[in-house]
């Protein structure tokens, strides 16, 4: 595994994510923070439209400082034409604050999503996935996260 990609381990698969801080900084510190917390184990599935979008369960954000980071990223136009490059073409994992902004909402897309362009920040780009829900939907609701970097 090369540097800046993250191998995500959950009980129905696997994918690997290619970060991009020197793009994203904020919603990627906050992203491997999460990881270190250990705050996306036991996570549970929002929404799910198979073969194309996966959405968790909201969050908290416990970095005030880090959460106005992400505020004045989500602001910038630089932010959203670069996220813009990455939802047209591939699988991502995104992120946005909740309307109250004390809790994150990821999303990981599997294909062009050019609809979440200005609603999600990028995180990474989803380089290889395998999840067996693709076949067996229902039976899935709880997602176990392992990390490594």
């Amino acid at each position: 595994m090369k540097s800046g990609e993250v191998q995500l381990e959950t009980t129905i698969g696997q994918l690997q994510i290619d970060l991009h801080p020197d793009l994203f900084p904020n919603s990627t510190k906050l992203f491997l923070q999460q990881i270190i917390l250990s705050n996306f184990t036991n996570s549970s599935i929002a929404h799910l439209i198979p073969g194309f979008l996966l959405k968790l369960s909201p969050i908290p954000i416990q970095d005030d400082a880090l959460r106005l980071k992400i505020l004045t990223e989500v602001s910038n136009n630089e932010s959203l034409k670069n996220a813009s490059k990455f939802y047209s073409q591939t699988g991502v994992v995104g992120l946005k604050l909740s309307k109250d902004e004390k809790y994150v909402e990821y999303c990981i897309t599997f294909g062009p999503a050019d609809a979440l362009v200005s609603k999600y920040l990028v995180v990474g780009v989803v380089n290889f996935f395998f999840f067996s829900f693709f076949f067996f939907p229902k039976c899935i609701d709880t997602f176990f996260f392992f990390f490594s970097f």
